[in-house]
């Protein structure tokens, strides 16, 4: 398989993808999926062994709703305390979209889907602490 690397400029790959941006809201689904689609997920958080990901998964543990959102060969996976409201679907589809385009601007992985799993945590946003790694 041939891959082609581009080297654009901040302004080359803004007029490139503002030429291929053809968003539409109404190509797009949301629907709600069982909160245990999210039980690997959290396995994996409290496995890794770098991060300490337990103010993620006790938030994840009280969550309501789980919803599942794709868009060609993108998914992404929400898990949240709140139910979606019109104005965040539209943000969420905005994402998945912006994603689709990256995805494809730069050839990655061309036709495999690629799963992103989101946790819609009200905290402020920052990188949890590392695992004390003393054997």
């Amino acid at each position: 398989m041939n891959t082609i690397l581009y080297n654009f400029n901040e302004d080359e790959l803004y007029n490139l993808i503002k030429k291929n941006y053809n968003f539409n809201h109404n190509e797009f689904n949301i629907h709600k999926i069982s909160l245990d689609k999210f039980d690997n997920f959290k396995i994996l958080l409290n496995n890794d062994s770098y991060f300490d990901w337990n103010f993620c998964t006790k938030y994840a543990n009280n969550c309501k709703y789980a919803y599942f959102i794709n868009y060609k060969d993108i998914n992404f996976y929400i898990l949240t305390n709140i139910q979606i409201s019109q104005k965040i679907k539209i943000h969420l589809y905005k994402c998945v979209y912006r994603t689709f385009l990256i995805k494809n601007l730069y050839n990655i992985k061309p036709g495999q889907y690629i799963n992103f799993y989101i946790i819609l945590n009200p905290l402020k946003r920052k990188l949890p602490k590392k695992k004390n790694r003393n054997n």
